[in-house]
């Protein structure tokens, strides 16, 4: 039987691997050389921490992609965005109100029956029945000579 002179260490945390003992009983060689970490914790977060260098890596082509100007107007941006699924909700709605602002008239500027009505009464008015001029205030206290 030779023995191992290299330490092995874990993937995860890399701390030297020792053999463990169950219930009094020395861990067989094979399972040793056999086992990559030295807990069931680290064994689980293998997979989270390949998931967190994967993100990692994937934020660095991202940032490494040249940055082309930009081509489209501030509504095509704000409508890309609000029609992303991908996208966080909460910036989509944003983007949503904003757009809006662009591409509908406000309600009130619409022609609707009041203003309508409104029109047609300073029509009516703008002929014989016109208001007249305001009267001429005087200031109380003060003569004037005319």
């Amino acid at each position: 039987m030779t023995i191992d002179t290299k330490k092995r260490r874990c993937e995860c945390c890399q701390i030297v691997l020792l053999r463990k003992r169950y219930k009094g009983r020395l861990e067989s060689s094979t399972a040793y050389k056999q086992r990559k970490y030295c807990s069931l914790a680290c064994a689980n977060s293998k997979t989270e921490s390949a998931r967190k260098k994967r993100q990692e890596e994937a934020q660095k082509r991202e940032m490494q992609k040249p940055v082309e100007p930009p081509n489209e107007t501030p509504l095509d941006y704000m409508l890309r965005i609000m029609r992303d699924p991908n996208e966080d909700p909460y910036r989509r709605d944003k983007m949503a109100a904003n757009a809006a602002r662009y591409c509908h008239r406000k309600a009130s500027a619409m022609d609707g029956k009041k203003t309508q009505q409104q029109e047609a009464a300073k029509q009516a008015g703008s002929n014989r029945f016109a208001a007249g001029h305001a009267p001429k205030v005087i200031p109380f206290g003060r003569i004037t000579k005319t």
